[in-house]
């Protein structure tokens, strides 16, 4: 058994809050992590979209958020397949982040799972990570189908291998295919100077309605299979 620590490079329904105990299993095989957690706080301790609204904020510049945009488009028609890692050194550049990242559902020996497909910054080594759908922060994202800001979520949820940095604040949004929330993009902030707010929420928004339409002409592409989730709903498995 061996440790792994990443090297540095509106709310819906809240559960019942719960703690856990200390757990850390781990296969030797690069990939084969099976769970991690160090988790002592409740869901609603690490839960903190309520902030989101409360803090103050400045407008961003319209103009800078359009370049990317464009530039994002550019970038698509050139190299569609290379779309992701693009949008995520774009999420991290206007949201000052010190993590962005992409993550995609997926089936993995016939259960649900999110996978970091996209990563930039701080914990860009965790690249491929993977958590539970039914266990994750992602997975409350696509149930609420809405922005989520957390505090040391890795406090509360399994996640499989110790963070280093650790994640202060990070904020998710989903994006969808044909109405269905299929992954989130989203941000992190390493340390207290910097508090997510609404205009974050805004630049992820926007950043979402691209990303949606880029999986969609990804699928068209080939790029993206249709799955079967275990609740009769449809996911596809990116770049397989």
């Amino acid at each position: 058994m061996r440790s792994l620590t990443f090297s540095k490079g509106g709310s819906g329904p809240i559960a019942a809050p719960r703690t856990r105990d200390y757990h850390f299993v781990q296969l030797d095989q690069p990939g084969k992590i099976l769970a991690y957690a160090l988790t002592s706080a409740t869901l609603e301790q690490v839960h903190i979209t309520a902030l989101l609204a409360a803090r103050p904020f400045l407008k961003g510049d319209d103009q800078d958020l359009n370049n990317a945009l464009l530039d994002l488009n550019q970038r698509f028609a050139k190299a569609p397949k290379e779309i992701f890692n693009h949008l995520v050194e774009t999420a991290r550049r206007l949201c000052s982040a010190g993590t962005a990242g992409i993550s995609l559902l997926e089936i993995e020996d016939g259960q649900e799972v999110f996978r970091w497909r996209a990563l930039t910054g701080e914990l860009a080594a965790a690249i491929g990570m993977k958590m539970a759908r039914n266990d994750s922060p992602c997975g409350m994202v696509l149930d609420g189908r809405q922005t989520l800001l957390f505090s040391y979520p890795e406090k509360h949820f399994p996640f499989p291998a110790p963070v280093d940095p650790a994640i202060v604040e990070a904020i998710l949004v989903p994006f969808f295919d044909h109405g269905q929330p299929v992954g989130t993009i989203w941000v992190v902030a390493h340390d207290d100077s910097r508090k997510f707010d609404l205009e974050d929420e805004r630049v992820l928004n926007e950043l979402s309605r691209f990303t949606s339409s880029a999986y969609g002409q990804l699928r068209l592409l080939g790029y993206v299979k249709p799955l079967r989730l275990n609740r009769n709903k449809n996911a596809r498995l990116p770049f397989d």
